[in-house]
């Protein structure tokens, strides 16, 4: 359990880390779904980042600038490397 659980931190917490610790957490997540405390975490660690991505996708929008003549997009920051 302490193992998933740092994944999906790391999952949410690092971007730089997050593919590497999605390999892991789906591998455990897979192997152990039928025990009913796994079952519960993966439950909540859904609802969690479901309930994030409006935030997350706002956060981003406000990120991307039109630039003066509204034909090219300047990103800046973090958008501009995913």
């Amino acid at each position: 359990m302490i193992l998933i659980d740092t994944m999906a931190k790391i999952y949410i917490n690092d971007f730089a880390y997050a593919n590497c610790a999605s390999v892991p957490f789906m591998a455990i997540a897979a192997w152990f779904l039928w025990h009913e405390l796994i079952f519960d975490f993966v439950i909540k660690f859904m609802t969690m980042v479901f309930s994030m991505l409006p935030e997350l996708e706002k956060k981003k929008k406000d990120k991307v600038e039109v630039d003066t003549k509204g034909k090219k997009q300047i990103l800046l920051g973090k958008a501009a490397e995913e």
